[in-house]
């Protein structure tokens, strides 16, 4: 059985997941586009990804708190 703080999410790790990703984006030139109407990201439950290579299990993630800052 888990504690239940072993399930709560570790803020601290996802920031900085965050930060190494955005310090990515910029050194490889990658231009990430997040395409919704205005206020979709904060008011939706459901997402749809494209994806290819796997990258699909970290990019929606990222994408989200970076536009949201949810995690």
């Amino acid at each position: 059985m888990h504690d239940l703080a072993d399930l709560e999410i570790k803020t601290s790790t996802c920031d900085w997941c965050a930060k190494v990703f955005s310090v990515l984006e910029s050194w490889l030139g990658l231009n990430i586009k997040f395409h919704h109407e205005d206020g979709s990201a904060e008011d939706g439950q459901i997402f749809l990804f494209n994806h290819f290579a796997r990258f699909e299990t970290i990019m929606p993630l990222f994408l989200l708190h970076k536009e949201t800052g949810a995690y």
